[in-house]
C-alpha cells in the first residue's frame, strides 16, 4: 500500500498536467465555436464549403450538432446551428466507402479487404470481384459514385485540394456516378477519365462503362450536361441517349437507350409466408419503345437501394420470370433493365415491392391453430373475414379452407389481393433460393374503343363544298410488337350546304341545291408505340356513301336525287390521353365513284378534319 502511494504521489504532476492541457484544449475549442442560423437552401455541404473552404469538414457541423441524423439533412430554416473553429492540419479522408458488398479490395498502397466507413485518400485503388459491389462518397462534393462487378477505379487529384469524382480515374468495369442530388447543389459538373476518353458529368445520374477492349460507353439516365471526349472531338450526350468511344476513335454520336423495361406482372404487393417461406413471382418485358433487348440484367434486393443484392443477374431475352422460392419473412425489391446488343444498358424498371408477412396455421393434437396476426383478416371455411384478437382452435379430424389478407395497405400501397389457402397437416416445402427461368409472357389484352365524333368537309367537286359530319363508332385493337393495328367500324352524317347548281337534266335552269350522305366508313389503322399518353396513327378505310338531295325549282316545287357512292379514304391521326379515354384528331382525304340511282348526283371527293373523343375498353 506504501507502495501505491508513493507511485500515486510521483504521478500526480504528470496527471495534472495532462489533465490541465485536454481542459485547455476544450476551452478552446468551446471558446472558438460560433453559432450560426440556417437560412432557406442551406445545406451541410454548403455550408461546411462556405465557412471552412471544403466541403470535407463537413464532420465538424454533424459532431458538434448531434441528433440531425443521416445525411443528407433537410434543414429547417432559422435553426441554430454550433460551428467549431477550423482545425489546423488535414482532417478527414478524401473519400470513404459507403459500401462493401462481397469481396471489395483497396489498395493503400497494398491490397487489403475493404469494410464499410473505410476512409479512402489520393492515390488509393478501389476494386470489386465478381458478384461484389461498393458505393464511394467523395467528401469534397458528396457526390456518389456506384462500382459493379469486376471494377477498378483510382482516385486521383492535386494536392492542392480535396479528391472529386473529376479527379477519379475508371480503369475496367462499370460505376453508376450521381452528382447533385444529395448535397442540393445544382452546380456539381465532373469529369471521369477512363483509358481512351474523358466523360463529363452534370446534375443527374450516368452510367460509365469500360469494356476488356477499353471501350468507354457513356449511358445518360438523368439530367443534361453530359458528354464524351476523345481525339480531339466531344459528343453532348442528352438524357436517355448514349455515346461511346473505341481506343483511338472519336465518340460515336448519341443512340437512344433501351426503354425501361417493364413488369407484364408485377411481384405481388403482400405474400403470407410460412416456416418453410414463401414463394412470389414477377414476369417483365421489354419497353413499347427504344432499340431491341439482347440481354436483361434482373436484380433482387433486401433494400430498396440494392445494396443488399440477393440475385444479380444478366440473362437472354429467353428470361422473362424473376421466380423467388421459399423466401423468409422481410421486404424484396425487384427491377430489371434491358442491354441492348452494342452493350448500352437502358434504366431500371419501376421498382416492385413485395411484403412477405409471417404466418401460418399450424397443427396441435387433434386441433389446427389459427394464430392471431395484427393487421391481418382470415375466414374460415368461407365465413367472414375477421381479424382475431386469440388463437383460434378449429377441428383437426378435417381439412379447412383458410383464407387470408391484408387489413390495411402496408409499403407503397401495393395491391392487396393475394391471400394463402393452408389445409390442416400441410406437408413442409423445401427450401430453393430465388431463381430466374423463361416463361411465355402473359399476352397483351385486344383493346375495344367506342368513339364519338364531329368535323368539317371541304369537298372539291365542280364546285368547293363545305359542310359538317357527326357520328360513332366501335373498334378493335391487336397488339403488335412496337404497337396496335386497328380495325372498327364508323356511321355518321354529312351535311352540306345549299348552293346554286345548273344540272343538264333540268334543261339548264339555275336552282338550289342542298345534300347530305350516310356514310358507313371501316377504318384500318396503325398506331405507333403503346404509351397511353401520345400515340400517333395512320390508315386508310373503304367507304360506303347513301347520298340524298334536294333541288328547289322555279315554281316552288322540288326535284329529290338519290346516288350511291363507293370511296377510299387515306387518313392521318394522333391521340392523346385524357380520363378514361383518348382525344383525338385527324386529317383525311376521300376518293369516291358514284353508282348513280336517280337523275343527278353530286361527288363527294375532298379533304376532312375530324375531332373527337375514343374510349379504351380493356
Amino acid at each position: 500500500m506504501r507502495t501505491f502511494n508513493l507511485i500515486f504521489v510521483a504521478l500526480m504532476p504528470a496527471l495534472a498536467l495532462t489533465f490541465c492541457a485536454t481542459a485547455n484544449e476544450a476551452r478552446a475549442q468551446t471558446a472558438g465555436t460560433v453559432d450560426y442560423t440556417v437560412k432557406q437552401g442551406d445545406t451541410c455541404f454548403a455550408i461546411a464549403r462556405a465557412k471552412y473552404g471544403d466541403a470535407k469538414y463537413i464532420d465538424l457541423i454533424h459532431q458538434a450538432n448531434p441528433g440531425m441524423g443521416p445525411s443528407p439533412h433537410a434543414l429547417k430554416e432559422g435553426t441554430v446551428l454550433k460551428l467549431p473553429p477550423k482545425p489546423v492540419g488535414n482532417v478527414g479522408p478524401d473519400a470513404k466507402l459507403d459500401f462493401v458488398r462481397n469481396q471489395v479490395s483497396v489498395e493503400a498502397p497494398s491490397p487489403k479487404p475493404a469494410h464499410k466507413d473505410d476512409p479512402l485518400f489520393r492515390g488509393n485503388r478501389v476494386s470489386t470481384k465478381e458478384a461484389s459491389a461498393a458505393d464511394v462518397r467523395f467528401a469534397a462534393d458528396n457526390a456518389q459514385l456506384r462500382l459493379g462487378e469486376h471494377t477498378l477505379v483510382v482516385i486521383l487529384g492535386d494536392a492542392k485540394g480535396a479528391a472529386r469524382v473529376g479527379e477519379t480515374t475508371l480503369v475496367s468495369g462499370s460505376l453508376r456516378a450521381r452528382l447533385g442530388e444529395l448535397d442540393g447543389t445544382k452546380k456539381n459538373e465532373q469529369t471521369i477519365a477512363t483509358p481512351g476518353a474523358k466523360v463529363k458529368l452534370g446534375v443527374g445520374e450516368a452510367q460509365v462503362h469500360v469494356d476488356a477492349k477499353q471501350t468507354s460507353r457513356l449511358a445518360v439516365y438523368k439530367g443534361n450536361g453530359a458528354s464524351i471526349s476523345a481525339q480531339n472531338k466531344t459528343v453532348a450526350v442528352p438524357e436517355n441517349f448514349g455515346s461511346k468511344a473505341e481506343k483511338g476513335k472519336a465518340p460515336t454520336p448519341p443512340r437512344p437507350l433501351p426503354g425501361a423495361a417493364q413488369w407484364l406482372t408485377p411481384p405481388p404487393g403482400l405474400v403470407f409466408g410460412r416456416t418453410a417461406g414463401a414463394d412470389f413471382f414477377g414476369d417483365f418485358g421489354p419497353a413499347s419503345t427504344g432499340p431491341a433487348i439482347a440481354t436483361w440484367h434482373v436484380q433482387l434486393s433486401k433494400d430498396p437501394d440494392f445494396q443488399d443484392v440477393i440475385v444479380d443477374a444478366r440473362l437472354g431475352t429467353a428470361t422473362h420470370r424473376l421466380e423467388a422460392r421459399a423466401v423468409p419473412a422481410g421486404d424484396y425489391y425487384a427491377r430489371v433493365s434491358g442491354i441492348d446488343d452494342d452493350l448500352f444498358e437502358g434504366p431500371f424498371s419501376a421498382v416492385g415491392i413485395t411484403h412477405v408477412v409471417p404466418f401460418e396455421v399450424v397443427t396441435r393434437g387433434r386441433d389446427v391453430v389459427l394464430p392471431a396476426a395484427p393487421g391481418v383478416l382470415c375466414s374460415v371455411d368461407g365465413g367472414a373475414m375477421a381479424q382475431r384478437a386469440a388463437p383460434l382452435a378449429l377441428d383437426g379430424s378435417r381439412a379447412h379452407r383458410v383464407r387470408c389478407a391484408s387489413a390495411g395497405s402496408p409499403g407503397q400501397g401495393a395491391d392487396l389481393d393475394t391471400s394463402i389457402v393452408a389445409t390442416a397437416n400441410e406437408p413442409p416445402r423445401r427450401l430453393s433460393p430465388p431463381a430466374l427461368r423463361g416463361v411465355t409472357p402473359p399476352k397483351e389484352p385486344v383493346l375495344i374503343t367506342a368513339e364519338l365524333a364531329t368535323g368539317l368537309r371541304l369537298t372539291s367537286n365542280n364546285v368547293g363544298e363545305l359542310g359538317f359530319a357527326f357520328g360513332g363508332g366501335l373498334g378493335l385493337r391487336i397488339p403488335l410488337r412496337s404497337g396496335y393495328l386497328g380495325f372498327g367500324v364508323r356511321l355518321g352524317r354529312e351535311e352540306y350546304l345549299e348552293r346554286s347548281v345548273n344540272p343538264r337534266q333540268l334543261g339548264g335552269q339555275e336552282t338550289k341545291f342542298t345534300h347530305g350522305a350516310l356514310v358507313i366508313d371501316g377504318p384500318i389503322t396503325y398506331h405507333f408505340g403503346k404509351s397511353r399518353q401520345f400515340g400517333p396513327y395512320l390508315g386508310f378505310s373503304p367507304s360506303a356513301l347513301f347520298q340524298n338531295g334536294t333541288f328547289a325549282l322555279p315554281a316552288g316545287s322540288s326535284k329529290d336525287s338519290f346516288a350511291f357512292l363507293l370511296g377510299l379514304t387515306g387518313l392521318v391521326g394522333a391521340e392523346v390521353k385524357l380520363g378514361p379515354g383518348d382525344l383525338f384528331g385527324e386529317l383525311a382525304y376521300r376518293g369516291v365513284t358514284v353508282r348513280q340511282f336517280d337523275f343527278a348526283s353530286v361527288g363527294m371527293r375532298g379533304s376532312f378534319l375530324n375531332f373527337g373523343y375514343r374510349f379504351i375498353l380493356r
